[in-house]
Parts: C-alpha cells; sequence; structure tokens
C-alpha cells in the first residue's frame, strides 16, 4: 500500500481532496495537500528528504489556463516520485463520498500500488466511512461534544462505527489485510477519545489499555500512520512529549515538526525554537496556511511586520478556495487570519482605512457562511444557526463589527 500521497487540488476540488485527506487518515496512510502548485514548483519548494510515494492532480486544466503543468509534472518526476493527473474524473464528481474515494482506490489498483485483496478490504472501510458520514462527524464533533443535549447523538454515532468495524475485524480476522481495518478501528477510538478528553467526559477505552493493543499492532502492521496514531496519544492523553517525539521521529514526513512547533509554541514558550519548527513545515508545504498563522502569532510580539506578511499568507491561500467549500478549521484560519492583519495593518501601517477594509472583509465572509457546503450539509436545519452563533462568538465577528464602526468614527466616515 502507498504510504504518503500529495494531492495537488484548485479551489474546485478542495472538499474532494479534503475528504480524500480524512479517509486515508483513517485507514493509515498519510496526504499532505497543495493548492496554487505552480507557485510551490517554479520556486522549488520540494523538500527531497520527505518524498511522496505519488502524487496526484486532483484538478481540471480548463478551470488553471495560466498554471505550467509541464514544469509541474517534469519538477515532481524530478524527486523520483510517480504522478497522476485525474482531471478526467474531476468532471464525474458529485461529492459522493463513497464513489470519490474509489476514484482514487481504482487508480491505485489500476497502478499496482494495491492488490485486488487489499483493494476490496479498502472498499469495505470506503463503505462505512462514507455511510456513516465519518467526514461529517469529525466536523460536528469539535462543536457538539461540548452541547449536553446533542453530545448522545454524536457519541451514538461513533459508537455505531467502532461496532461496525469491530464486526468487520471478526469477519476478516484469517485475511492479511485485515491489519486495515484494525487500524481504523483504533484510529476511531482516537477520534472519538480526543473529544470526550476534550470536554471532559473521560475515555472510550482504558488507555493504557489502548497503547498496550496498538504497540503490539505497530510491531507487526506496516500500517504507516501506526507511529504517528501512537504519538498523539501519548502527547495528548498521557502528556509524555519525549515519548511522543519519538514516535514522531519513526515516520518520515512533518509530523515531528508540526508537535514540536506547537509544544514549543504553546506549552514551552521557546517562541525562536517554534518559529524554525514552522520554517521547516513551509519548506515541504508552502501553502501550510495554518503554519503560516501560527507563525504569524509567534511573530506577532517580536517582529510585527513579518506578522503582518503571515498573516497575509494565510489570508491568500485560503481566499484562493471556494468559500462554500472551506471546512470549519480553515474559515477559523481565515477569519483569524484577517482579524490579526486588520489590526497590525493599523498598528504597524497606520493604514486605517485599509484596516476597515480588511475588517468588512470578515464580515462579508461571514454572512455567506450560511451557504457553506459543510453547514448545510453536516448538521440539521434546526442546528445551523447554533452552529454560526457558536461560530461567530469564537471568531469575534461582533467585535469585528463594533471595531468597523470606531474605527469609521477615527477617521470621520459614517456608515
Amino acid at each position: 500500500m502507498v504510504k504518503k500521497i500529495r494531492l495537488i487540488g484548485d479551489k474546485t476540488t478542495n472538499l474532494f481532496c479534503m475528504n480524500l485527506k480524512q479517509y486515508f487518515n483513517f485507514i493509515g496512510t498519510y496526504v499532505e495537500i497543495d493548492y496554487v502548485y505552480d507557485y510551490i514548483y517554479k520556486n522549488n519548494f520540494i523538500d527531497k528528504e520527505l518524498l511522496n510515494d505519488l502524487f496526484i492532480i486532483t484538478d481540471n486544466k480548463e478551470n488553471n489556463i495560466n498554471i505550467e503543468y509541464d514544469l509541474v509534472i517534469s519538477t515532481i518526476k524530478n524527486t523520483g516520485s510517480d504522478i497522476y493527473i485525474i482531471e478526467d474524473s474531476i468532471n464525474q464528481i458529485k461529492y459522493n463520498y463513497e464513489e470519490d474515494i474509489n476514484i482514487i482506490l481504482s487508480l491505485l489498483l489500476k497502478n499496482n500500488y494495491i492488490t485486488e485483496d487489499e483493494y476490496d478490504v479498502l472498499n469495505i472501510l470506503n463503505h462505512i466511512y462514507s455511510t456513516n458520514e465519518y467526514f461529517k462527524l469529525l466536523l460536528r464533533s469539535k462543536y457538539f461534544f461540548a452541547n449536553n443535549l446533542l453530545y448522545e447523538d454524536n457519541k451514538k454515532k461513533y459508537d455505531k462505527i467502532i461496532d461496525t468495524i469491530n464486526n468487520k475485524i471478526k469477519e476478516n480476522i484469517n485475511r492479511k489485510e485485515i491489519s486495515y481495518i484494525r487500524y481504523a478501528y483504533y484510529s476511531v477510538i482516537y477520534d472519538y477519545s480526543y473529544y470526550l478528553h476534550n470536554n471532559d467526559k473521560g475515555y472510550v477505552y482504558n488507555i493504557d489499555s489502548l497503547i498496550s493493543q496498538i504497540e503490539n499492532f505497530s510491531a507487526t502492521s506496516e500500517i504507516y500512520l501506526i507511529k504517528n496514531l501512537l504519538g498523539n496519544i501519548y502527547y495528548y492523553f498521557k502528556y509524555h512529549q519525549n515519548l511522543a517525539f519519538e514516535y514522531y521521529k519513526m515516520t518520515n514526513d512533518i509530523s515531528l515538526e508540526r508537535m514540536s512547533a506547537k509544544y514549543y509554541k504553546n506549552e514551552i514558550k521557546q517562541i525562536n525554537i517554534a518559529i524554525s519548527y514552522y520554517k521547516k513545515i513551509l519548506l515541504y508545504n508552502i501553502n501550510d496556511y495554518n503554519s503560516w498563522f501560527n507563525l504569524g502569532v509567534c511573530y506577532y510580539y517580536t517582529n510585527r511586520n513579518y506578522a503582518m506578511m503571515c498573516f497575509l499568507n494565510a489570508v491568500k491561500i485560503l481566499e484562493q478556495k471556494d468559500i462554500n467549500q472551506l471546512i470549519f478549521s480553515e474559515i477559523e484560519i481565515l477569519v483569524l487570519s484577517l482579524k490579526s492583519a486588520s489590526d497590525l495593518t493599523m498598528v504597524v501601517l497606520g493604514d486605517i482605512e485599509k484596516s476597515i477594509e480588511l475588517d468588512k472583509e470578515i464580515i462579508n465572509m461571514f454572512d455567506k457562511l450560511k451557504d457553506n457546503f459543510h453547514i448545510k450539509n453536516s448538521f440539521f436545519y434546526d442546528e445551523r444557526e447554533s452552529v454560526l452563533d457558536i461560530l461567530s462568538d469564537n471568531l469575534y465577528i461582533k467585535d469585528t463589527q463594533e471595531d468597523i464602526m470606531i474605527r469609521n468614527e477615527m477617521i470621520g466616515n459614517t456608515l
């Protein structure tokens, strides 16, 4: 099975790419997503020590007539990685999760990355993942595990998926491909426990017992993300960062850099070390908007010009996507980056009008969220108002509206 995939897409395929990334995380394959890739490859932003098994361009040339495809393809081939372009299939995308995932699984089978038996097992997991709407469930969980009225509904959905996967383990106990199903089982238990733990609701499984099971499994399994999963469990549940980092080091990707950056920024408060890690992540994926945002936070009190540049880079990357396809974490980073850039524009540059312009962009974008695909499809009708209220509070929308009024008064404007 392929261990690492680099998906390259445009704003019209954001939802397609995000769903694929979550599915492959579910089965233990590492996925990195790139956008606006002409900039990356023109500037040779490929870390040759962190090669992917293959690159997949999920794009339609008609949508990006200015992209230098030949340059992108030749640059990737020079790294020794394989590349596949599936623009013909993109025209068939209907955002049916199961069918969309099968596009990639069929490509992997056709090109001998997986066997027929692996294909069968991965489609069993595809069916479980898709029919139980696991992608939507993960999106809901951040908001509704904290809501006691809605907590039970989310809990039942996780319980159902775990029971379904456990039954598949029993049915396929003699197949060597069972490792994919076992990994999916542990992956869901981890996700479930993560939201329970974050909301002071305990764990779904005894953590020491879970670690013991996964460590035994990892001793013989070739599933790529198994070490990363152990690292996450030690980091978030056992608070044993040193051991977590040892597991992250066993993966040939940027898991160690991502978690080290978070650790030094949020817990140790050694900002210069955190900055060095975020810069290394950006060498691997210059379009990592989350790292640009966090780099801006690191620079906020030491170099505000750099901080403003970082926030605006995050905004630039996210604004190239279709707003109706943004997932909640992307919406949050976009709004917080805009707000930080707005405040710094006024403080550093003294440009109040530009600051107002950025604040208005936040309000206009938030007003459009009622048509966002994830809000319309991940939540029931009577829940949508609640999640918009939660987002409004989390993103300081009322404060931004007040800032617009105050800043207009400062320059003598009237609304």
